[in-house]
C-alpha cells in the first residue's frame, strides 16, 4: 500500500495559492515502480476548471522496506473567479515491483481533498440593470416606478451597497440607499440617477435615467361656430402642455355632406363643405405624454339667398294715398338667420339698399318713386335687389279757361277753350256743364288743350263748369259766367233757349235761324262771323266787319269773295279772294313758302311751346300742296303759322 503525504499537500497548497505537493509512499522496495497521477478541480459553483490534469512524479526512492516518491502538480489560483471551497480529486496508479523485488499488482486510487480559496482577486465593477430602458427620456402621462437589479461579475467580492438620488440637473451622487423600488411622481423631467459598490470596493459608474412626467391636462378650444357660405380659416387655440404638442386632428363629427380641411393636422385649419346643411366638427390634440384633448364646434354652411316678401299690390300702379309697405324676410333652410333687410327709396331705379328696415315704411312722395330692398344672411348671402314702383298722384288735373270769358257776347257761337295739366299722369277727361245741364265732353285738339263750340247760347246769362278726370279717376273743375246778348226774332221769346224760326230751303238763308252767321273766320284764336240770316232770310254783311278789317272790304251780298279781304284765302283752303273780288283757286296762293318754312321749323324745332300740332301741319301741307283740307280750323292754321317770327328760319 502506499500513503499520501497529507501535510506536506495541505501545506504547500494552501501557502502557495497556486500548487499542490503530492509525496507518494511506496511499499517496500520501489525500484521497478512506477507511478502515474492526474487532477481534476471544481470550483464552489461546481464547474469543472481543471480535467484530468497529469502531475509529474519523481523516482522512487527505498527507505527501509517503503519507497518514496515525490509528485508535484502546479495550478495558478490568481486566476480564481469566486472565493469558496474548491473540490479537488487525485486519480493515481502506480504498477511493478516493490523494493523487495516481490510483484506488485496495479492499483488505482483516487483521494479528495476540499480546499477554501479566500482572496480570489476581483477587480471588476458590479452591474445594476433597472426595468426603466424603454421609458427613459420618453415623456409618461403617470406616475413612474423604477426598479433596480444589482450583480457581481465573476470574480464577485458581493455586492457592498446600491445607491440611488432623484435631480432636475442630472449632476446629483447617489447617496439614498436602494431598498425598494423607487416611484417618481413629480411633473416635468426628473433625473433618477443610481449605482452598485462589491466588496471589493469596485465602484459601478453611475448610470442616469430622464423621466419624463405630464399628467396635466392642457386645455383646446376648436374656436367659435360659424355661419358661412364661402372657404373660411378657423382659428383655434389650444394651450401649452407639459410636454408639447404630439399631433392635431381635425374630423368631422357629423353633417349631410363631405367637410375638406385645408390643414388637417394643424392647430388651425381652413375648411369649407360641400353640401348645405349644419355639421359639427371636432378638433383632437395629442401631447406628447399622451395625453388627449377635444373640442368641437358648429358650422352651418349656406349658400342660398334669403328672400324678402312685401304687401305691395299695387305696384305700377298709380295711387291716390300715401302708401305703406311691410317687408317680411325668410331665410330657407339650412337658414343660417337674417343679418338684415335694407331698402331705398329714389326717382331713379338705382340706389343701393343701405337703410335698416325695422317698422313698415311710409312713401307720400307724390310722382314715381322706387322702393328698392333686398336681405342678407348671416352666411353672407345677398339677395337679388327687388323693386317696387310707387306711383302717387294726389292732386287732381289743373284747368285753365282759356274761352268764354268772363264778358257780354253778341253771338250765340262761342268757343269752349280750356287747358288741363296734369303733373304726373294724364288727363283722361274734361268736360263741361252749361247751367247745370250734363256733362258734354270735349274734343282734346292738341294736347291739354280741349274744346268745343258751342252754338245754343242764345239771350241771357251763362254759367259753364268745365270737369277734368285724370286716369287715376282723381277730378278738378272751373268754372267762370258771361252773357249772351243775342235773341231770336219774329215774336219768339227772347228767354226761349232754342229759336224755331228758320228759313225754308228756298231762302237764301237756306234752313238757317234768323241771326244765325253762316260764315267764320279765326284770327288770334277767336272766331269772328262773316254773314248773318236776317229777318227775311237774307245773308247781310256782319256788322263787325272783323274778318276784313285789314284789307279790301269785299262786302256785299253780290259779291262774289262776299265778306273777305282781298288776297285771303277761303276756309276750304283752296281759294282765295283776289284784288276783284272773285273767288280764284288757289294753287299755294294760301300759304306762301316763307309761312310754310316757318310752321315747319317751329313745329320741328320748339315741341314744348307749340302752337301747331302734328294735325295743323298736316292740314297746312294739305293746303301748300294744293289738295284738300276738311279740318273746320284751317283758317286759323294759316293765320298762325303767318304770325311765327321770321327770326325762326335759319340763316
Amino acid at each position: 500500500m502506499f500513503n499520501i503525504a497529507y501535510d506536506t499537500f495541505f501545506k504547500a497548497f494552501t501557502r502557495q495559492l497556486f500548487a499542490f505537493l503530492i509525496i507518494l509512499v511506496l511499499l517496500p522496495s520501489a525500484s521497478a515502480l512506477t507511478t502515474t497521477a492526474t487532477v481534476t478541480i471544481e470550483d464552489p459553483n461546481s464547474a469543472v476548471i481543471v480535467n484530468n490534469a497529469p502531475m509529474t512524479c519523481g523516482a522512487v526512492v527505498c527507505v527501509g522496506n517503503f519507497g518514496e516518491a515525490d509528485c508535484t502538480y502546479t495550478y495558478d489560483f490568481s486566476t480564481c473567479t469566486v472565493w469558496g471551497d474548491y473540490n479537488v480529486t487525485i486519480t493515481y496508479t502506480h504498477s511493478g515491483t516493490n523494493c523487495d523485488a516481490t510483484a506488485l499488482d496495479p492499483v488505482t486510487v483516487v483521494e479528495t481533498y476540499e480546499y477554501f480559496i479566500y482572496n480570489c482577486p476581483d477587480t471588476q465593477a458590479p452591474t445594476t440593470s433597472d426595468n426603466y430602458s424603454a421609458e427613459d427620456g420618453v415623456w409618461q402621462n403617470s406616475d413612474q416606478t423604477i426598479m433596480l437589479t444589482e450583480s457581481d461579475p465573476i470574480p464577485s467580492s458581493g455586492i457592498s451597497s446600491t445607491q440611488y438620488c432623484i435631480d432636475t440637473t442630472d449632476t446629483c451622487i447617489p447617496s439614498i440607499d436602494y431598498v425598494n423600488p423607487v416611484t417618481i411622481s413629480t411633473e416635468g423631467t426628473s433625473y433618477f440617477r443610481y449605482r452598485s459598490t462589491d466588496n471589493a470596493g469596485n465602484v459601478q459608474t453611475i448610470v442616469s435615467r430622464a423621466v419624463m412626467i405630464d399628467k396635466t391636462a392642457f386645455s383646446v378650444d376648436a374656436g367659435t361656430d360659424k355661419t358661412s357660405n364661402s372657404i373660411f380659416t378657423q382659428d383655434a387655440t389650444v394651450t401649452a402642455s407639459l410636454s408639447g404638442i404630439s399631433s392635431y386632428s381635425w374630423t368631422k363629427i357629423s353633417g349631410p355632406g363631405n367637410i375638406i380641411f385645408g390643414s388637417p393636422a394643424a392647430e388651425d385649419t381652413t375648411i369649407w363643405a360641400d353640401t348645405d346643411g349644419t355639421y359639427v366638427i371636432r378638433l383632437t390634440v395629442i401631447d406628447n405624454a399622451g395625453n388627449t384633448v377635444s373640442d368641437e364646434m358648429t358650422l352651418v354652411w349656406d349658400i342660398v339667398d334669403p328672400t324678402t316678401s312685401d304687401n305691395y299690390a299695387s305696384d305700377n300702379i298709380w295711387v291716390t294715398a300715401d302708401q305703406t309697405i311691410t317687408l317680411t324676410p325668410t331665410d330657407p333652410a339650412p337658414s343660417s338667420g337674417i343679418s338684415s333687410t335694407k331698402y331705398c327709396i329714389d326717382t331713379t331705379d338705382v340706389c343701393i339698399p343701405s337703410t335698416d328696415y325695422t317698422i313698415p315704411v311710409p312713401i307720400s312722395s307724390e310722382g314715381i318713386n322706387y322702393f328698392r330692398y333686398r336681405s342678407v344672411d348671416n352666411a353672407g348671402n345677398v339677395q337679388s335687389i327687388v323693386s317696387k314702383i310707387v306711383k302717387i298722384d294726389k292732386g287732381p288735373p289743373s284747368i285753365l279757361i282759356e274761352s268764354p270769358l268772363g264778358v257780354v257776347y253778341g253771338t250765340q257761337w262761342i268757343w269752349f277753350n280750356i287747358t288741363a295739366t296734369e303733373s304726373h299722369t294724364s288727363v283722361d277727361w274734361c268736360g263741361f256743364s252749361l247751367n247745370g245741364s250734363s256733362n258734354i265732353t270735349l274734343s282734346e285738339d292738341m294736347p291739354t288743350h280741349f274744346s268745343y263750340f258751342n252754338d245754343t247760347v242764345y239771350l241771357g246769362n251763362y254759367n259753364v263748369v268745365f270737369y277734368c278726370n285724370d286716369s287715376n279717376g282723381l277730378m278738378d273743375s272751373a268754372e267762370i259766367d258771361f252773357d249772351v246778348q243775342y235773341g231770336c226774332t219774329d215774336g219768339v221769346p227772347d228767354y226761349d233757349t232754342k229759336c224755331s224760326v228758320v228759313c225754308g230751303a228756298d231762302a237764301e238763308c237756306d234752313e238757317d235761324i234768323h241771326g244765325e252767321y253762316k260764315d267764320y273766320c279765326h284770327i288770334s284764336g277767336f272766331t269772328y262771323f262773316i254773314d248773318m240770316c236776317s229777318d227775311a232770310c237774307l245773308l247781310i254783311d256782319d256788322t263787325q266787319q272783323v274778318c276784313n278789317n285789314t284789307g279790301t272790304n269785299c262786302g256785299g251780298a253780290d259779291v262774289e269773295c262776299d265778306g273777305y279781304t282781298t288776297g285771303e284765302c277761303f276756309p276750304d283752303g283752296l281759294h282765295f279772294c283776289n284784288a276783284l273780288c272773285q273767288n280764284e283757286t288757289a294753287s299755294g296762293n294760301c300759304i306762301p313758302t316763307p309761312v310754310m318754312r316757318k310752321a315747319l321749323v317751329h313745329y320741328t324745332v320748339d315741341p314744348y311751346n307749340r302752337k301747331l300740332e302734328i294735325n295743323a301741319i298736316k292740314c297746312l301741307i294739305r293746303i301748300y300742296l294744293g289738295a284738300t283740307c276738311s279740318d273746320p280750323r284751317r283758317q286759323e292754321y294759316i293765320e298762325i303759322a303767318k304770325t311765327l317770327p321770321d327770326s325762326i328760319l335759319p340763316n
